[in-house]
């Protein structure tokens, strides 16, 4: 059977790596929320100064960027990021305070993940990609685990672009024994389904 630490241990690490991802575009759409509003500001600014000349243009430019802010909703966007961040960051907080799981433990664990999932956005893949490297090199698991490897396009448009999951397939699996050099199991890199194995997280 799996021991329920390493379950644990791939759940923590799926759960930190959803956290940075939520975080980075709660950041993501707060930066151009507040650029907008720096323009709308400026353009407005800019419109009253030549309200006795040619205002309408810059009247026109401020409407079109405050509609524009409004329908893509980007305050409100990342506001619903930092919430499932914060439902991550609690379940994170449960997860950790537990020094000896239980199965118990780890089915409610996965299920209360899964159910957080299920209200996320559709992901970014890219973005998706550099999360996981970036846990892998934080928790030191390169030579281990490995990284999805990121083309220049994919970093540039990472926060704009969807691409597509089979574009980032998974490292390979690394399987492990237990003994005095046992590793727990890694978890699977964005990509299509790998071969399933012993201790993978859901």
């Amino acid at each position: 059977m799996t021991d329920p630490k390493d379950e644990q241990y791939g759940l923590d690490f799926s759960i930190e790596k959803s956290m940075r991802y939520l975080q980075r575009r709660r950041d993501f759409f707060d930066r151009m929320h507040k650029l907008f509003l720096l323009l709308i500001i400026l353009s407005g600014t800019a419109s009253f100064a030549s309200f006795f000349g040619s205002g309408a243009a810059w009247g026109l430019v401020t409407a079109l960027l405050a509609a524009t802010d409004l329908v893509f909703g980007l305050s409100d966007r990342a506001r619903d990021h930092e919430f499932l961040r914060r439902r991550f960051a609690q379940l994170a907080g449960r997860l950790r305070a537990t020094s000896d799981p239980t199965e118990a433990d780890i089915h409610e664990w996965t299920r209360e993940r899964i159910e957080i999932e299920t209200d996320e956005p559709p992901t970014m893949w890219a973005l998706e990609a550099s999360c996981y490297n970036e846990v892998v090199h934080a928790w030191g698991r390169e030579t281990d685990w490995g990284v999805v490897p990121l083309r220049w396009h994919h970093r540039l448009f990472m926060d704009v672009w969807p691409f597509a999951k089979a574009e980032f397939p998974p490292c390979e699996v690394v399987t492990h024994t237990r003994g005095p050099g046992h590793t727990p199991p890694r978890p699977l890199a964005p990509g299509p389904a790998a071969p399933a194995q012993s201790g993978d997280p859901p």
